[in-house]
């Protein structure tokens, strides 16, 4: 599959996440939802957050770098996109329980921060 191919796919993936994001947020009511309700919420936009974040982080890596790899640009903003949506997605979930404080957020960066190390000391370790 040609680099082209692949991030129309992503983009499209990434618009029809939104677009039931937008459905849930708008058609769901917060106060009578069940689990499933929540779930849905925080699924699409996960996919959403996932899709954003990666088309927008390798384009910005495409731009830059130019010497890199294409291939190695696009694990690197996927990585980073998995982690940025993850960070975000507990984010919210912490503040719906209302036990975001600040030393909680401090707690998800550094495991954030913690996971993308790992891999940059690992990709160091095989080259």
């Amino acid at each position: 599959m040609s680099l082209r191919n692949y991030l129309i796919i992503i983009a499209i993936c990434t618009g029809m996440a939104l677009v039931a994001w937008g459905c849930v947020l708008f058609a769901i009511n917060p106060e009578t939802a069940s689990i499933w309700g929540f779930g849905l919420f925080y699924a699409s936009l996960l996919i959403a957050l996932f899709g954003l974040f990666s088309l927008l982080g390798f384009s910005v890596r495409f731009l830059w770098q130019k010497h890199d790899l294409w291939y190695k640009q696009l694990n690197a903003a996927s990585r980073q996109a998995a982690i940025l949506s993850l960070l975000v997605i507990f984010t919210l979930t912490l503040q719906g329980f209302q036990v975001l404080w600040w030393w909680t957020m401090l707690m998800l960066l550094a495991m954030a921060i913690s996971v993308e190390l790992y891999f940059l000391v690992r990709q160091r370790g095989e080259r």
